[in-house]
């Protein structure tokens, strides 16, 4: 059974630096799954800490709106989402843990959204990542890329602090 992280640890990974590879623009360029109706790709790595990372792009055939740049850290052979941005996929989301406790709020609408590992869902039994919060910190596919690189703590190789460019479609 896998072990409840807390928030603490979940921003500290995070905050970990995670050097990207030179070659980081294809290996993340998503590419058709055989019998699938979507596009993946995945990237594993190891942080400045030692920690092991993958991040994970999937992307709909049939809607450019529907998608998931997804970060995962990787313990003993358990893997642990650590964020999830989201595309306007058709269905609502509900933050579970909220509607249990009777918050309002706790259903959001569709459109572009954020999961957030927290402690709190591990500790209810519930996932990891299961809260999200509604974003207009994107707006498609690249823009979630991006902001799970800034937001991650992703670095280019060689050029420190540089604006990350995205793998063409």
């Amino acid at each position: 059974m896998a072990r409840v992280l807390t928030d603490d640890e979940i921003n500290s990974l995070l905050r970990e630096v995670k050097l990207l590879p030179s070659n980081w623009t294809s290996r993340l360029r998503p590419r058709p799954k055989s019998n699938m109706a979507f596009s993946q790709r995945d990237l594993s790595l190891i942080g400045q800490s030692s920690h092991e990372f993958s991040l994970i792009l999937r992307r709909s055939q049939q809607s450019p709106f529907d998608f998931s740049v997804i970060l995962i850290y990787t313990e003993e052979s358990h893997d642990y989402i650590l964020r999830r941005n989201n595309g306007a996929h058709p269905s609502r989301h509900t933050n579970k843990w909220e509607k249990m406790r009777g918050a309002s709020g706790y259903q959001l609408d569709v459109g572009f959204h954020i999961h957030m590992a927290t402690e709190r869902y591990q500790s209810a039994g519930l996932d990891i990542d299961g809260y999200a919060e509604q974003t207009d910190k994107y707006q498609d596919f690249d823009g979630a890329l991006r902001l799970m690189l800034l937001d991650s703590n992703f670095v280019v190789p060689d050029h420190p602090g540089s604006q990350i460019r995205l793998p063409e479609a």
